[in-house]
C-alpha cells in the first residue's frame, strides 16, 4: 500500500494518509477532521492550564500583598504604641518634677512666710514690751 505524507507544522508529526483514503473522500475528511479535533482539543487544554497558572500566581501574588500590608500595619501599630508608651512615660516624669518642685516652693515659701511672721510677731511684742517699760 503506497502512503503519502503530508508535513503540517514542524512540532508536529507528519500525517500520513494510505492510498486508499487518499482516493476516498470521506475517510480522508474523517482522518483529518479527527486530527483537527484532537488538536484543538489538546490546545484548548493547554490554554486551561495556563489560564490556572496565571491565576494560581495572580492569586498568590495577591495573598502576598495582603500579607506583607498586615505585617506593615501591625508593625506600624506597634511603633506608634511605644511612641505613645514613651510619651507617656515622660508625661508622667515631667509631671512629678513639677509637683515635686511647687511642694518645694511652698515648703520654702512657707517657711519664710513663718520666719517673717516670726519676726513680725518678736518685733511688735518687743516693741510693746518696749512701750510697756518706758
Amino acid at each position: 500500500m503506497e502512503t503519502t505524507t503530508i508535513m503540517s507544522d514542524k512540532a508536529r508529526p507528519p500525517l500520513e494518509l494510505a492510498a486508499a483514503e487518499r482516493d476516498a473522500l470521506v475517510p480522508a475528511l474523517l482522518t483529518l477532521s479527527t486530527g483537527l479535533v484532537e488538536r484543538g482539543a489538546v490546545t484548548a487544554v493547554g490554554l486551561l492550564r495556563d489560564v490556572s497558572s496565571e491565576a494560581k500566581e495572580a492569586v498568590g501574588a495577591t495573598l502576598d500583598l495582603i500579607e506583607a500590608w498586615s505585617k506593615g500595619a501591625l508593625r506600624l501599630t506597634r511603633r506608634i504604641s511605644e511612641r505613645g508608651q514613651g510619651l507617656a512615660d515622660d508625661t508622667l516624669e515631667r509631671g512629678e518634677l513639677l509637683v515635686k518642685s511647687l511642694l518645694r516652693a511652698l515648703r520654702v515659701g512657707g517657711e519664710s512666710a513663718a520666719g517673717a511672721a516670726s519676726q513680725t510677731t518678736s518685733a511688735v511684742i518687743g516693741r510693746g514690751a518696749r512701750a510697756a517699760s518706758a
